[in-house]
């Protein structure tokens, strides 16, 4: 499916724990139906829900990334340069 396929939410979205995320039911225009995390989903921005939306996937792409380095943060992260 091409990446900028619209595709409409469904009724049903759920929490499948921290590998899964929040995962949303969608309905392509074709009517095919399918699961997703919404992670890496573009959302309208026009959408009552997108800052919110945006929030979480940023929250859960930090979480994604730290678990990867074994639930480290990245200690540079967010810390300013000193000036020499």
């Amino acid at each position: 499916m091409p990446i900028d396929n619209f595709l409409a939410a469904q009724d049903l979205c759920n929490y499948s724990g921290d590998m899964g995320g929040i995962n949303c039911g969608l309905m392509a225009e074709d009517e095919n139906k399918f699961i997703s995390s919404i992670t890496h989903m573009k959302i309208d921005p026009e959408h009552p829900l997108a800052a919110e939306v945006r929030d979480y996937q940023q929250r859960r792409i930090e979480g994604l990334k730290r678990s990867q380095q074994g639930g480290q943060r990245n200690p540079k992260a967010g810390r300013k340069q000193k000036k020499r």
